[in-house]
């Protein structure tokens, strides 16, 4: 077999046939210098691989994610992938790509987490978590008077949902293309209010226990969620903020923007509306509403529950000996009788 390394890449070529990871291990962390994130094992070249050459695939993995970094294999032939589904261990474990292009795109996006070498609870400081649903932007437009006030970094996290039969690490294209989106509007908000944030993605089984988990590993002092007055998925964020008022180990804020309220003027007087049909509200005066030219309340009058259709007169009437009714005086009916 022939290992040769280049970039972030360790090529493989030949057969596999015997565990070779100690003789590639030493390219690998050459590589793992200038690549913290991981590295790309590329076995497009080779021709066979036995049950014992397979093992190299699963003593790699081990190493590199002690080392707290990731490993993806890619353009594996058919009858290769056929062998290492057979080994246990290796099949449920080892990240696969389609391509080298993919697989980069997966390690980069991963970004740099926090250093956990902090000293006390709270010393992490802010995460905002990246979920659906959540109304990120007020999110940050909290966090930013508290890492001011406090003078604490600010991490935007994506929490990418992994299914678990799949390894944890295992490359997710339509999903990761959406994470890599929702971190970057993340962080051009942030600098609109004069942050530097940390932002990086978290590979996670379940949202609730990985942002749990999350925020001891970072020791944060607060996490900040933003809500939305009517939320998308109602369900899933009451459960995760039931997880967080119940068990996260830091402060927990969860805001919500104001909604706009259109006010109303003390003692103005609403329009009274019509029981006619076809008719406009009148613009006189009521006796049902008024007492003495003053207004009691401003209470609109609900729509009529019955309205009875009145056919047209058929005698004239007259109002002689009594005051017409006029704008702007009390009225309920003038002396009326027909002739």
């Amino acid at each position: 077999m022939i290992v040769t390394s280049s970039d972030d890449v360790v090529r493989l070529s030949g057969a596999l046939v015997k565990n070779q990871w100690l003789t590639i291990k030493a390219a690998a962390n050459l590589l793992l210098q200038s690549h913290p994130q991981g590295i790309i094992i590329d076995c497009g070249e080779l021709t066979h691989v036995s049950e014992d050459g397979a093992k190299t695939f699963l003593d790699a993995i081990r190493d590199i994610q002690a080392a707290g970094a990731r490993i993806v294999v890619c353009n594996l032939p058919a009858e290769v992938l056929l062998v290492i589904r057979t080994v246990p261990g290796v099949r449920s474990q080892l990240p696969i790509a389609n391509s080298v292009e993919e697989a980069r795109a997966s390690l980069r996006l991963s970004g740099e987490a926090p250093k956990t070498e902090v000293g006390a609870p709270g010393d992490g400081g802010i995460v905002i978590p990246l979920l659906p649903g959540l109304d990120v932007d007020y999110a940050l437009t909290i966090s930013s008077r508290l890492a001011r006030d406090l003078k604490v970094p600010l991490h935007i996290v994506y929490l990418l949902e992994v299914a678990r039969h799949l390894p944890l690490s295992s490359p997710l294209g339509e999903e990761e293309a959406a994470a890599q989106s929702a971190l970057a509007l993340g962080t051009q908000l942030a600098r609109k209010l004069n942050l530097a944030p940390n932002a990086h993605l978290e590979r996670v089984r379940d949202a609730e226990e990985g942002l749990l988990q999350l925020l001891k590993t970072y020791q944060a002092g607060f996490v900040v969620l933003g809500a939305f007055a009517e939320p998308v998925d109602a369900d899933r964020f009451h459960g995760l903020v039931d997880a967080l008022l119940r068990r996260a180990p830091c402060n927990v804020l969860i805001g919500r923007r104001a909604t706009a309220v259109i006010p109303s003027v003390p003692g103005a007087r609403p329009r009274p509306r019509s029981i006619r049909p076809g008719w406009s509200a009148s613009s006189m005066p009521n006796c049902s509403a008024t007492t003495s030219d003053e207004w009691f309340g401003s209470i609109t009058p609900p729509e009529p529950s019955r309205i009875v259709l009145v056919p047209a007169a058929r005698w004239a009437i007259s109002t002689a000996g009594e005051e017409l009714a006029m704008p702007g005086m009390l009225w309920c009916s003038a002396t009326q009788k027909r002739s």
